[in-house]
């Protein structure tokens, strides 16, 4: 989600497609997973919105993370972070916020399950824990995102992983289903990158769709760093997302693929935006466009799914 302002590429998706405003606030620190994410959230909410009342423990949360790690003794706190928490969980008469829905997302699979070099399965309950300290109501829906697997430089290893990862992202909604008030659903967008590949092999795309070509990339959805997605992984993130929720395809009017995010605008805290796109060369390819729509009807709405 952070590579290509996915989450601004749903919102464009939504605004053209149905024509109505809506409103995506995000949190995208990098290299930060779940966890870390909630003991902040939960800091936010004991404080109420005091920094000055963190403890030297809660402090910790919010620093910078950075590509490289640096030592314990040089992460400090700063308050540009605080309050980019603060205005995600508060609205501006200090009250909690509720959202229609809250996506969440962990962090890439290579680094996440893997702990002193040991394979470890996702810490599934956090999405449930997030739902209860946002104080998340009956009208939320939490959605779990099934991050794609990395990519095994062939499809049937990357499937086995995939399957693996769906059945966590099921784990997590039922817990948050049991241990809530609150809705939730799984968003499979790991299993449409698994489909897409399928049916349309994984290096196809290249000819019809020129933007890839300002890409270092694998294949159609995977960069050459085997995790993150191209522009059309990113695209195929969204109409995902977007069949879960309208269930139905965003098909009208015709979309294209907009851009990276708008540094600087309200919906966007992040400090460093994901790799920038070519603003002059976007997804234009009626036919890949197409094919994204497919997949994430196929997957997400009519179930058809990994086994």
């Amino acid at each position: 989600m952070f590579y290509n302002s996915t989450p601004e590429l749903f919102e464009n998706l939504v605004e053209k497609q149905r024509k109505t405003d809506i409103s995506v606030s995000c949190m995208m620190y990098t290299g930060r997973c779940l966890k870390e994410h909630l003991a902040a959230i939960k800091a936010v909410i004991r404080t109420k919105g005091d920094y000055t009342k963190l403890t030297d423990t809660e402090k910790p949360f919010f620093m910078y993370h950075v590509q490289s790690p640096l030592p314990a003794t040089s992460r400090t706190f700063r308050k540009k972070v605080y309050n980019s928490y603060k205005k995600l969980i508060y609205d501006t008469n200090g009250k909690i916020n509720q959202y229609d829905y809250v996506i969440m997302q962990e962090r890439a699979p290579d680094v996440t399950r893997f702990i002193n070099g040991r394979e470890t399965p996702y810490y599934t309950a956090v999405y449930r824990d997030i739902m209860k300290a946002l104080k998340a109501n009956k009208k939320t829906m939490g959605i779990v995102l099934a991050l794609p697997a990395k990519w095994y430089r062939n499809l049937d290893t990357t499937q086995t992983m995939q399957i693996q990862l769906d059945a966590e992202a099921k784990m997590a909604v039922k817990l948050i289903k049991s241990g809530t008030v609150c809705k939730a659903k799984a968003a499979f967008a790991g299993a449409a990158w698994v489909n897409y590949m399928r049916k349309y092999g994984t290096s196809g795309a290249e000819k019809y769709e020129k933007s890839l070509k300002n890409y270092e990339h694998e294949n159609d959805l995977y960069l050459t760093d085997l995790i993150h997605p191209t522009q059309i992984g990113s695209f195929l993130h969204a109409n995902v997302l977007y069949a879960l929720v309208y269930r139905e395809a965003a098909n009208r009017p015709k979309l294209v693929y907009r851009g990276a995010a708008k540094v600087g605008t309200p919906n966007f805290f992040n400090y460093r935006p994901g790799r920038r796109l070519n603003q002059d060369k976007p997804l234009k390819s009626d036919l890949i466009l197409k094919r994204c729509r497919k997949i994430a009807v196929m997957t997400q709405i009519n179930g058809i799914r990994l086994k």
